[in-house]
């Protein structure tokens, strides 16, 4: 219920339910007020500076008629014209969206007994005894995906190097000889457990009638003792040579739908899950519910969650608001010095935690911040965004991708350490930033020269506003009559206070007042309001965060999931919580749910060789290029790709798939190059990338994700023209 116009510092907490009566009685009381103010008031005229229109007594009365009967008809037409535009694009999209659903259904059922089929088989071979893997050559035979699991590596001490030999071999029919089919493909054993997939191509002279007809796959080993590997073998038809066409096209539609906002992005992200998973029911095999299950990361899913509960119980004791305040009273109001401070803190605390948990816990201080200068964050929280990415880039434990890179058993056979690691990225990442800076204050130039902080009556305005914006229209309401009143009266009683707000302005301008909210009175607006748990909370979250930066350090086993979750747990039992619900209210299902269906969606992606394509032709690229100039070439090339590729998709799967060809290229003696300078251009425009697009990283989506939930939604679009621009900067000046 509404209060009266008291003007309170919680009034806008209590605007959450509407009744008609109660905006009837606030109004009628808060008008038999202000008429008796003076009548130097201006009232609020909705129509001013537009010209009047002609009235219908100035015609004769024929003519009156029909003017008016013309102007029905003609707001008629215009009204149906736009309502059948609407309906034939609706209905166009929602047709083509069912039938995508249909058709992507019947290919994903169409194999029945697809997770009936016997899973992989184990084998044991020696070099005398190699195993012989037949294939039915009355089934399609131009593509066959071999996914071979090696065991540990033989516990004697060999000579030389372990390897396993796969050859795709045909017969052509009786008495003709074996013929190997393209090359054979060589797997050396380093890890244990280590899963490798390679896709053979059919023989393209083979005819399955000819009688005798054989085609079988050959695997044998250099190993002096019998070697035991599973093996699981799929054949597959000529569509699977269009795999990285169909994935590509895919990622497209999916961008595209996102950019243009046609529906929401996590039912986008859904979407675009089940056709891939469509897709590759049809091209290659339809994977199982466990396998779908296992392709999402939920070690990010957790510390999201845990992180998001943790953040919800913090807010209740009010330190985000006044937290705001502090930062408002050290930047000594300005709007820029805030930013700067902001951005400067958040890149330092993304260098020593990972950037996601930095923008959960800064990100409710910003709009808290913003609500109180009467600004939208958006402005702010891009910035965040921004130099969250380039200060997780700066160390190992910053970002996802130099996680998975500083951890990678033959980086660290190289002597990669964490130390040497950042030496390296630092200085570009500074750089970077301090470049992005001023892009940032080019772009948002003159964008807070009247920020402010709201005063009481300002506050009360903007409350009457957005009551009267989530109003339903009096056509569509239950009682059109009652609801069409209301709507008159709250708009009469807004233009009122808007008149008062005119006087104020006009005091404070001749010096007999002020609009401005001293420190002093936001200080006592905006107070911690449960010190007890404000305690607790700060205790648990403070052992939280020391141990997200010690597990990276030392050998605690404990992920940031588990940490995150035992943290939150932690909170709700000290914080005495007895429902539930209000604190799950504060978790983004929206979020966790778009996370999940873009893991699913970019492993099938992964599946479909879009990821490995992208990997071979960059490798193929950097050894064509002359000696001389590869290195150069090589780090450019690296930077700049990685850069591209991680703005489109998530690029966990594209380190995970690029990084064994870098290690390649660097351990190749023929190309000469060193291995240090790519993988440092692999880290820099793997990060860097993510600045790119709001899909681009994790700690985007997170960011953008709370800002919605506070009513200031992100677009695509509007972080793009910030963001991408940012992306090319940082990027060059990394290059």
């Amino acid at each position: 219920m509404l209060r009266s116009s008291s003007r309170s510092s919680g009034a806008e907490d209590d605007m959450a339910e509407i009744h008609p009566a109660s905006v009837l009685d606030h109004v009628s009381d808060t008008r038999s007020t202000l008429t008796s103010r003076p009548s130097s008031r201006v009232a609020f005229n909705a129509e001013a500076g537009r010209e009047a229109p002609k009235r219908p007594e100035e015609y004769d009365e024929g003519d009156a008629l029909l003017v008016r009967r013309e102007s029905r008809v003609e707001r008629i037409r215009q009204s149906l014209v736009e309502i059948l535009k609407g309906m034939k694009w609706r209905l166009l999209f929602t047709i083509t969206i069912l039938t995508l659903l249909i058709v992507g259904a019947y290919f994903f059922s169409r194999d029945a007994e697809a997770e009936h089929v016997p899973g992989d088989e184990n084998y044991a071979f020696t070099p005398a005894a190699p195993l012989i893997l037949p294939f039915d050559v009355k089934r399609s035979v131009d593509f066959i995906k071999c996914t071979i699991t090696l065991p540990p590596t033989p516990s004697h001490n060999a000579s030389e190097p372990v390897y396993v030999f796969a050859q795709l071999t045909s017969v052509a029919g009786f008495d003709a000889p074996p013929m190997p089919v393209g090359p054979a493909w060589v797997l050396e054993l380093q890890h244990e457990g280590e899963v490798d997939t390679h896709r053979f191509d059919g023989p393209r002279w083979f005819s399955r009638k000819a009688p005798g007809a054989q085609l079988y796959l050959n695997i044998t080993s250099n190993a002096e003792v019998p070697l035991a590997v599973t093996v699981h073998t799929v054949q597959l038809g000529a569509i699977a040579g269009y795999s990285v066409i169909i994935g590509m096209l895919i990622l497209v539609a999916l961008y595209t739908l996102i950019v243009f906002e046609v529906i929401d992005r996590t039912v986008t992200a859904m979407l675009g899950s089940f056709v891939t998973l469509a897709a590759l029911a049809t091209i290659d095999e339809r994977p199982t519910l466990e396998t779908i299950v296992s392709w999402i990361e939920y070690e990010t899913l957790a510390l999201l969650f845990g992180m998001m509960l943790m953040v919800g119980i913090f807010a209740g004791t009010g330190f985000f608001e006044w937290a705001a305040v502090r930062a408002y009273k050290l930047s000594k109001g300005s709007v820029w010095r805030l930013m700067l401070i902001l951005c400067t803190f958040i890149a330092v605390v993304s260098a020593l935690l990972d950037d996601v948990t930095t923008i959960l816990l800064l990100t409710p201080v910003t709009i808290q911040l913003c609500h109180v200068l009467s600004m939208s964050p958006v402005p702010l929280l891009i910035a965040e965004i921004i130099f969250a990415n380039i200060g997780g880039t700066s160390t190992p434990v910053g970002n996802p991708p130099n996680v998975l890179l500083i951890s990678d058993k033959e980086v660290k056979r190289h002597g990669i350490t964490i130390v040497e690691f950042t030496l390296h990225m630092a200085p570009a990442t500074i750089l970077a930033g301090i470049a992005c800076w001023y892009f940032i204050r080019l772009q948002y130039r003159g964008l807070f020269d009247t920020v402010r902080p709201r005063t009481a009556l300002e506050q009360e305005i903007f409350i009457w506003k957005r009551t009267l914006a989530n109003m339903p229209a009096a056509a569509a309401a239950a009682n059109a009559q009652e609801e069409a009143h209301v709507r008159t009266l709250l708009e009469q009683h807004i233009s009122s206070l808007e008149g008062l707000q005119r006087e104020e302005a006009a005091l404070a301008s001749s010096g007999r007042g002020s609009l401005q909210m001293d420190i002093g009175e936001m200080e006592a607006k905006y107070r911690i309001h449960n010190m007890p748990v404000f305690i607790n909370c700060s205790i648990i979250l403070s052992v939280v965060i020391l141990l997200f930066f010690l597990q990276s350090v030392f050998a605690i086993h404990l992920n940031l999931a588990w940490i995150a979750i035992l943290g939150a747990l932690a909170m709700l039992i000290v914080t005495g919580v007895h429902n539930i619900d209000e604190v799950l209210e504060h978790v983004e299902w929206g979020t966790l749910l778009f996370f999940a269906s873009l893991f699913i969606m970019m492993e099938g992606l992964s599946e479909l060789g879009v990821v490995n394509a992208i990997g071979d032709r960059l490798g193929g690229w950097i050894e064509a290029v002359p000696e001389r100039s590869r290195l150069a070439f090589a780090i450019t090339l690296l930077v700049w790709i990685s850069a591209f590729v991680s703005a489109a998709i998530d690029n966990i799967p594209y380190v995970q798939a690029i990084l064994p060809i870098v290690i390649q290229l660097g351990e190749n003696p023929k190309l000469n190059l060193p291995i240090r300078p790519l993988l440092w251009s692999l880290a820099l425009g793997t990060c860097l990338g993510g600045i790119g697009t709001l899909t681009g990283q994790a700690s985007n989506l997170v960011a953008a994700g709370l800002s919605q939930q506070a009513g200031h939604p992100i677009s695509f679009n509007r972080y793009f023209r910030t963001g991408f621009p940012a992306m090319i900067i940082s990027t060059t000046i990394g290059t």
